[in-house]
């Protein structure tokens, strides 16, 4: 296993949402078989329908800049600061748009 920072740049991370307070810090930790991309810095989230779709950004930014041909048993497990899972998503789970 080993840790890279996941872009806190991703599309959607809301820092203006933590300047005035609804917004809370989550991790979006990308875990496969033997293998796992943690996010260290985490992402300020407004709501749950923004932690969905923050979840499915981060996974298809890694599937689109990664070299495994085979994504079927990756997951993006959403934590919340204290440690506590708040989403796990699949990565066949993901809706590309556009």
């Amino acid at each position: 296993m080993f840790c890279v920072t996941l872009p806190n740049g991703v599309d959607g991370c809301e820092v203006r949402a933590k300047r005035t307070g609804v917004a809370r810090l989550y991790r979006f930790h990308c875990i496969g078989v033997g293998n796992a991309e943690l996010d260290l810095q985490g992402c300020w989230m407004p709501s749950r329908a923004a932690i969905r779709a923050h979840a499915d950004r981060v996974a298809l930014a890694l599937m689109t800049g990664g070299d495994r041909p085979d994504w079927s048993e990756w997951f993006v497990d959403v934590r919340d600061t204290r440690g506590r899972r708040v989403l796990l998503r699949a990565f066949t789970e993901v809706r590309v748009v556009g």
